[in-house]
């Protein structure tokens, strides 16, 4: 009964010396770094959060930095749109930096530039583009509508609930001019909305708009690809009339191969 009793006693009191080190094994650390791409750019808005828990985790900021509280074995996943996402192990590691590689399929896809089509791995300029299928999925009634929340750096804001108003298209949020609207080039050809022969606007004048969206001729289904300059490279192909940026719209062409009845 006496050695019973010890071995229970000695049992309990080896359990009791784990215990601290299990809770020191995974006390909460704060992790730092610094999120970057394979040139060595800040990821900005890159999403860090913690694998196997509903942790909410926290957003890199403009420099691709960040700080998180997280236990000293969890393991961090580091994501971004257009990026492969990465997996990394904390190890007790209170400064963590990581490179995210550019997603190879989106690299190699064809974007129209305004003087030609390019991959986006040999374009420098800041354009962003909207996937033909991405297009497909929309029900939009016209190619702003499209965009909505498809672009970063494109801010689009419908009109009401009327299908033929315009909404208001801001590139990189340039409202500090009278008319901030961009210029609109669909199969290579420029339009304008001023002089649309709205009542209320019922000149030629290229520098006003009227509520009335033309763009709505244009049926989103019949859209290829389309694609926004955000930078000066607009200006340089379109001069002034793109100062606002330039959203070009390639509509979808017939191409050779069998017949095919549906």
């Amino acid at each position: 009964m006496c050695q019973k009793f010890l071995r229970t006693t000695l049992s309990l009191f080896f359990l009791s010396l784990l215990f601290p080190l299990v809770s020191f094994s995974q006390q909460s650390i704060r992790v730092s770094g610094k999120i970057k791409d394979a040139d060595n750019n800040p990821v900005a808005g890159a999403s860090v959060s913690v694998k196997g828990t509903s942790n909410a985790g926290t957003v890199a900021g403009d420099d691709g930095s960040y700080t998180i509280e997280v236990l000293s074995n969890a393991t961090l996943i580091f994501s971004s749109s257009g990026y492969d996402p990465r997996e990394v192990a904390v190890n007790n590691k209170q400064q963590l930096d990581v490179v995210l590689n550019s997603k190879a399929s989106e690299l190699s896809d064809v974007v129209v530039i305004g003087y030609g089509s390019r991959q986006k791995k040999d374009i420098n300029g800041a354009i962003s583009t909207i996937k033909p299928k991405d297009i497909e999925k929309s029900t939009a009634l016209s190619p702003e509508l499209a965009m909505q929340g498809q672009m970063a750096g494109v801010d689009v804001t419908s009109a009401g609930g009327n299908p033929t108003a315009r909404p208001i298209v801001r590139i990189r949020g340039t409202t500090s001019f009278n008319n901030a609207d961009p210029l609109y080039v669909i199969y290579g050809v420029p339009f304008y909305e001023g002089g649309s022969g709205a009542v209320v606007d019922p000149t030629n004048d290229p520098t006003r708009r009227g509520p009335i969206n033309i763009y709505t001729i244009v049926n989103p289904n019949d859209i290829e690809s389309i694609s926004v300059l955000k930078d000066a490279s607009a200006s340089a192909i379109y001069g002034v009339r793109a100062a606002n940026g330039v959203i070009l719209i390639t509509t979808k062409q017939g191409k050779k191969g069998r017949v095919k009845v549906d």
